[in-house]
């Protein structure tokens, strides 16, 4: 199973290099900036804006710990889009293109199979944001000094890595629907919209006094995103997401378990189709 994990991330080197250096990119250009961009911006009252409330901006620019934090807090969103397309990618689109088949020819039960693809994918979405963090490091230097002491090296850290559990939670969910789903782009459809319209409505819900309660309720709740560095982290909410995706994770164990390789029903028709043959017995 070692060698089948080592190939999963083998597949995923160039998405994972390409979507770590975009983000490390922006993240080191929202920091380089952030001493000049504050003091230009700080009566600015972002609240009054709504586009910037769908986007969960409802802060001002007070400080320069508040600017980084306002916009560092896409990188959860970002990183969620690759989970979903990586996650829908394991099994619904192995199976399209054909190589599942090869794959399961191995001498690996179908839980193994699952096992390594969720390892490989845990440990991809990691590298992302290891790599990402390194465009803290390029500039940080540069600017520590304008900084005043308001962000650390330490704080950058844990912002960029508390985005890790929410990654894993679409990842999974996304894994879990390739693995029910009958196409690869049913299972991204489904990511997607969860992805997107949770994310519009957790921001937007909290302007709103009688969808507060709901926003519990919906992933994007549970990530701080940028606010780590004001707040600090939330083990709790940390939590929350981890458990979610190990939850999601054995669903894609279970229903890869009795999914009907390259046959692609839709899960209803196999429980019909299951139901015919034992009322014929």
């Amino acid at each position: 199973m070692f060698n089948l994990i080592v190939a999963e991330l083998k597949k995923r080197v160039t998405a994972v290099i390409g979507w770590g250096v975009g983000i490390g990119a922006y993240l080191a250009m929202i920091v380089a900036m952030s001493p000049d961009l504050a003091p230009q911006f700080a009566n600015l009252d972002l609240s009054a804006i709504p586009i910037y409330k769908a986007f969960g901006i409802t802060e001002n620019f007070l400080s320069i710990a508040n600017l980084v934090a306002i916009y560092v807090s896409f990188l959860g969103l970002t990183i969620a889009i690759y989970a979903v397309i990586t996650g829908t990618s394991a099994l619904a689109g192995e199976e399209e293109d054909g190589t599942l088949e090869t794959l399961m020819s191995l001498p690996l039960a179908r839980w193994q199979i699952v096992l390594a693809k969720v390892v490989a994918i845990a440990i991809a979405l990691l590298v992302v944001l290891l790599i990402a963090y390194l465009g803290y490091l390029a500039v940080f230097p540069s600017v520590k000094a304008d900084l005043e002491g308001e962000i650390t090296l330490a704080e950058l850290f844990w912002s960029t890595l508390e985005s890790w559990p929410l990654a894993m939670m679409f990842a999974m969910l996304s894994l879990f629907m390739g693995a029910y789903l009958p196409r690869r782009n049913h299972a991204l459809g489904v990511g997607l919209t969860v992805l997107i319209g949770g994310y519009l409505f957790n921001n937007l819900a909290e302007q709103a006094g009688p969808l507060k309660d709901l926003r519990p309720f919906f992933p994007f709740y549970y990530n701080l995103g940028g606010k780590v560095l004001t707040e600090g982290v939330d083990l709790g909410k940390v939590g929350v997401l981890v458990a979610a995706a190990a939850i999601f994770a054995v669903l894609a164990f279970l229903s890869f378990q009795r999914r009907d390789v390259t046959v692609g029903t839709w899960p209803w028709s196999r429980l019909l189709a299951k139901s015919a043959v034992q009322t014929q017995e």
